[in-house]
């Protein structure tokens, strides 16, 4: 990527300009203030991480969360296609038996998986050459509003004024990176530049990635709830016992050995993502935590930058609160149903009976359904913030059009889910692709 400076974008709307916050470096922060900051707005990440993480799982982009991109950020669709590892999954059982190859990709045909170090890096990159200011070591200590204002301070007792949004951590599982020219890796991943694969098992799945210059997997399984940040893959291996070769082998590959372990800690759906004097919002996993095996969580946070900057363009400066309350109406019910949809693709991976044939492998590609792929969340919010915005004032209970077919929306917390898993998650409606 050249180094040479990108100017906002000449934009017809005569929305006011402001002083944004961003707190967090994450995915969901970087796409908005990239996203901001080509509108005009003056834009600035607090990130209390010292750098760049050197580790990361691979992510699947799809249709709904690149089209703003493809479409409005100057230089950049060129970079991100070079990162490109596909838009297909291989999935096997855990014994190595093929069941099917599900593709990630809308009908105009976008969607692909990246490593999330390499993105991340990108949108880093890209941020900067907007003009971005990223400020590293900056931990937030606390968030204040007014009626004109919003302010975080600093855990050194600084206090940096703006328009607060918090974007919040990611989550993951176990993660590690390898190099090797192990034989029984070589003849899995030297078919192919760049894929992808994942091998499900009893309560366990394991999502293995390959680009030009790096191969990892992320793998997800019980937790005993007494591990530590970082194990060593004796600890890992014993989940995996019986599996593929190119399972075992790849964890035994790991470079030093040693693996990160993070706590998957799904919460309770949250309709409420804005401060009370409507000066600071959440978005992406702040908002609304996802489990990977949704494999959308990363489409989630993009599409929630697009959409709150969208939301943001339809208004004067008294009206940021309605603006920020209107993206939080027209995005909450979208995002609980997909976060349900990973709980039910997760029983999926790991409840059916490995032991016996599988009848009908189709049923694991069909979680990418047309709802969650064809949606444009900066077209949506153009053409339904004032009909939402109206109905706010009056007091009045808007009708979404951005989730699933047939369903009408219920609230559900993790204990329900968890509760219903020996029944099956039934539910109205259109959840999953039917081809």
């Amino acid at each position: 990527m050249s180094n040479t400076p990108i100017d906002p974008i000449p934009f017809a709307d005569k929305a006011i300009k402001l002083d944004i916050v961003v707190v967090g470096h994450g995915i969901a922060g970087l796409v908005f203030a990239i996203d901001a900051k080509l509108r005009g707005h003056q834009v600035q990440i607090l990130e209390k991480r010292p750098g760049l993480d050197d580790f990361g799982d691979v992510l699947a982009l799809q249709a709904s969360s690149l089209r703003s991109i493809k479409n409005g950020w100057p230089g950049f669709w060129d970079e991100l296609q070079s990162l490109s590892l596909g838009s297909t999954l291989n999935l096997y059982r855990y014994d190595g038996t093929f069941l099917a190859s599900p593709r990630i990709v809308s009908s105009d045909g976008l969607g692909f998986a990246v490593h999330r170090l390499d993105f991340h890096a990108l949108l880093h990159q890209y941020a900067l050459k907007c003009g971005v200011i990223i400020k590293f070591s900056m931990e937030v200590d606390k968030y204040l509003e007014s009626p004109n204002r919003g302010a975080v301070v600093l855990s050194n007792g600084v206090r940096i004024e703006g328009q607060p949004m918090e974007s919040g951590p990611s989550l993951g599982t176990w993660y590690g990176t390898s190099r090797t020219k192990l034989p029984v890796l070589a003849d899995e991943f030297q078919k192919s530049p760049t894929r992808g694969c994942a091998f499900m098992g009893p309560d366990t799945h394991i999502v293995m990635s390959k680009s030009r210059h790096r191969l990892g997997f992320l793998m997800t399984h019980k937790d005993p709830g007494n591990l530590p940040d970082t194990v060593p893959i004796s600890t890992v291996l014993p989940y995996v016992e019986g599996w593929s070769p190119v399972v075992t082998e790849l964890i035994k590959a790991v470079p030093d050995g040693v693996v990160y372990d993070w706590k998957l800690r799904w919460r309770d759906p949250q309709p409420g993502w804005v401060s009370p004097l409507g000066r600071l919002v959440q978005i992406g996993d702040a908002a609304h935590a996802f489990l990977p095996t949704s494999g959308y969580g990363a489409s989630m946070a993009m599409e929630d930058a697009h959409s709150l900057v969208e939301c943001l363009s339809h208004v004067e400066q008294q009206d940021i609160a309605l603006a920020l309350r209107v993206h939080n109406c027209l995005r909450f019910e979208r995002t609980a149903c997909a976060q349900k949809m990973g709980f039910k693709a997760r029983e999926l991976w790991h409840k059916t009976d490995w032991n016996s044939p599988i009848e009908d492998p189709t049923m694991f590609t069909r979680m990418w359904a047309p709802w969650l792929l064809e949606h444009d969340p900066e077209d949506y919010a153009r053409k339904n913030f004032a009909t939402c915005a109206q109905e706010l004032r009056n007091g009045e209970q808007f009708q979404n059009s951005n989730s699933v077919p047939g369903y009408k929306f219920k609230m559900w917390t993790v204990r329900d889910l968890a509760e219903s898993t020996n029944d099956g998650l039934e539910d109205e409606g259109e959840w999953f692709a039917t081809e």
